[in-house]
């Protein structure tokens, strides 16, 4: 089989395509706790993409811009010094998009 974005078949990208790729196309899992790492604050979380693809936004705008992410989901921006298991699973499920919504993605 293929499964095509944008005219590309994604089976067939090599590692660099891959890459981005998987920074234009975010996924939120059904199980967001089993989704995230127990032992990351929620600001580690959101802002892992901006580690992993650096060109996103400058380190110095971190702290804000997860706050805002924060607040775009209906969370307050202290929040981002918890951890996953001092939420309930609706709160966890809106991290998750606050997560997938950092990378700035075309689909989730």
């Amino acid at each position: 089989g293929k499964a095509v974005f944008a005219g590309e078949n994604i089976f067939e990208m090599n590692e660099k395509r891959l890459m981005a790729f998987r920074r234009k196309v975010q996924m939120v899992f059904q199980d967001p706790y089993g989704s995230m790492n127990p032992r990351m604050r929620v600001y580690s979380i959101i802002s892992e993409p901006w580690v992993i693809h650096r060109d996103i936004l400058p380190k110095n705008r971190w702290k804000a811009r997860v706050a805002e992410l924060l607040d775009l989901v209906g969370l307050l921006p202290e929040h981002a010094d918890r951890y996953p298991h001092q939420f309930s699973g609706g709160q966890r499920q809106r991290i998750a998009i606050a997560r997938a919504l950092a990378s700035e993605p075309e689909l989730i």
